[in-house]
């Protein structure tokens, strides 16, 4: 796995369409910082929702390493082939999910992740990716993305707007009516 099949799934996924807005969460803000790199003219907007919102040349592995608040850090786990990585079965939901519903903390899951995607830089250059508006959604009480790592990220990269929600990692399993009228909101 690499970012490129992460993009070109995403792009495949935007099919005919122009003018999309693409909403990227945690490691899908490098996603679609690729996506708006390979195809500009078609990106209406980025919104970023305590995400990863990269530099040229950055990858998540040291960006996210680089954040002293977040509490993932005991909690990462590395497969013994070194080909995917998770987070403690036992610290799931209390780092991305301890604001949730009971209903939803019994049910959250989360999946074991590519580990060479994470790894790897983007590329993106001002003439592509720094032509599409940007806007951020931070999460004042996240555990993963520390909100000082959000703040210093949308001020290293500027963005258009941001707009704060009261909630951990997931504010859409926790404030989703919140997070859409913020979203609704977006230019």
């Amino acid at each position: 796995m690499s970012t490129e099949k992460y993009r070109d799934a995403i792009i495949k996924a935007i099919g005919d369409h122009q003018q999309v807005v693409l909403v990227g969460h945690s490691f899908g803000g490098v996603q679609v910082s690729n996506v708006a790199e390979a195809i500009p003219n078609r990106i209406h907007a980025l919104v970023y929702i305590a995400a990863y919102l990269p530099r040229d040349g950055e990858s998540l592995q040291p960006m996210s390493a680089k954040d002293p608040d977040s509490k993932v850090g005991a909690s990462f786990v590395v497969s013994p082939d070194c080909k995917t990585a998770s987070i403690k079965p036992e610290e799931r939901v209390s780092l991305f999910c301890a604001d949730c519903s009971k209903a939803v903390k019994s049910s959250f899951t989360l999946l074991d992740e590519p580990l060479a995607p994470m790894a790897q830089p983007v590329k993106l250059t001002a003439e592509n990716f720094g032509k599409v508006e940007r806007y951020y959604v931070t999460t004042l009480k996240d555990l993963v993305v520390s909100t000082a790592k959000q703040r210093e990220m949308y001020t290293s990269t500027p963005v258009e707007t941001v707009y704060s929600i009261p909630t951990g990692h997931t504010p859409f399993l926790v404030m989703p009516a919140k997070l859409t009228s913020i979203l609704a909101s977006i230019p």
